[in-house]
């Protein structure tokens, strides 16, 4: 029987960090930190995308994949450069329709296929 991954999407504001500046390492640092500090909330999840930008008005983003094994989490890939909402991120419950923002907070993907 096929294991059931759960995966989350998970929009954070980095702020006072340079996205990709000091390159792939760093930013997968910078992600590994942002899973550290969330990890009560996503103890239940096996996969994560963790996607986290420079300030919170930059379109300009960063994904990171993350894959639990055992207890500790390990970056499945290299960090992605990645567009998010023309405005940047929306603040925690601020995401109004229209507003050219992505949403931050934890978001479920359930079952994904890909090539």
């Amino acid at each position: 029987m096929a294991k059931h991954i759960t995966y989350i999407l998970f929009f954070v504001l980095a702020m006072n960090h340079s996205v990709g500046a000091k390159g792939a390492g760093s930013s997968a640092k910078k992600a590994q930190e942002i899973v550290r500090k969330n990890a009560m909330r996503i103890d239940s999840v096996d996969q994560l995308l963790v996607v986290f930008n420079e300030n919170a008005e930059n379109s300009k983003a960063v994904i990171v994949a993350f894959e639990k094994k055992g207890k500790r989490w390990k970056v499945a890939l290299d960090p992605i450069d990645a567009g998010i909402g023309r405005k940047g991120f929306a603040a925690p419950g601020e995401k109004r329709e229209g507003d050219s923002k992505s949403p931050t907070g934890f978001f479920r993907l359930g079952q994904l296929f890909c090539y």
